[in-house]
């Protein structure tokens, strides 16, 4: 499947946190969604399946397809950037 490099080191992102820094559930389930999202738009909009693909200006992007076409608010948007 496109992409299973970007989720499959989402996964283990998760699980170092939680090991590691021993982050709760909560904090871990938003991390996990919105790291999704992310992959998500790389894969489908950006056409990058790997994490050393991305760059600034595709961060970038995807704020800005989080304003306009998402209609997401300042704060979610920087609660976004907060996982990343």
């Amino acid at each position: 499947m496109r992409g299973d490099n970007l989720f499959q080191l989402i996964g283990e992102y998760l699980d170092s946190l939680e090991i590691e820094k021993g982050l709760s559930y909560g904090t871990l389930a938003n991390y996990k969604s919105k790291l999704k999202a992310l992959a998500n738009y790389l894969s489908v909009y950006e056409n990058i399946d790997q994490w050393d693909g991305v760059t600034f200006p595709h961060l970038r992007n995807y704020l800005k397809y989080l304003k306009e076409d998402q209609n997401k608010s300042a704060s979610s948007r920087a609660n976004s950037v907060s996982c990343f």
